[in-house]
């Protein structure tokens, strides 16, 4: 996955802004803009293609991504062998949480860079982001009053990490579902 800057991209097609859109997304890429900003929730270019954001909670002591319903609606969610045989998680507290299946998505990190996401979708309350996969993944995670951050080993590439109601969370951007017309009357 590359990312580019629209405005280079431009520059360097003669095809119509819903033409380049369709090439990007076929061939992988995503949008940098310059305009990522802190209480921003959504960003469009010109073309009207959107990026929305959303949160992540770091649970260090996850195997796993597990992301909320809504969440999904940025991917498709396909079905798994625990799915399908209606195999679904449990909460530290024994509570069942029902199992929709996995979905696997491009996201743009807060320094714009595109990472591969694999996420189980499951009824949570939040967007969970496992700690041991991360780790797993050639990252370490650095967790202080100082600064928090999670840090590619082999680019040095960091995801800022912030802390709220004594939670670790940090944010991705992802393509913003499209609405049809005929979805707005039954909402």
């Amino acid at each position: 996955i590359n990312c580019v800057e629209y405005s280079d991209y431009k520059k360097q097609s003669h095809m119509s802004n819903q033409a380049i859109q369709q090439e990007i997304m076929k061939n992988g890429y995503l949008i940098k803009t310059d305009n990522f900003i802190d209480g921003v929730e959504t960003v469009t270019d010109d073309s009207g293609f959107q990026l929305e954001r959303i949160t992540v909670k770091l649970d260090t002591g996850a195997h796993e991504w597990v992301f909320k319903l809504t969440t999904a609606q940025y991917f498709p969610i396909k079905d798994t062998y625990a799915s399908i045989n209606e195999v679904d998680f449990q909460a530290a507290n024994g509570t069942v949480i029902k199992n929709y299946g996995k979905g696997n998505f491009v996201a743009l990190t807060e320094g714009f860079t595109p990472t591969s996401i694999s996420a189980n979708v499951a009824e949570v309350k939040s967007n969970l982001a496992g700690g041991m996969r991360i780790v797993r993944a050639d990252n370490r995670i650095i967790l202080d009053t100082e600064g928090s951050f999670i840090e590619n080993k082999r680019t040095g590439k960091r995801i800022k990490i912030r802390h709220e109601n004594g939670c670790f969370l940090f944010d991705l951007w992802v393509p913003a579902k499209k609405v049809n017309k005929s979805d707005q009357g039954s909402r």
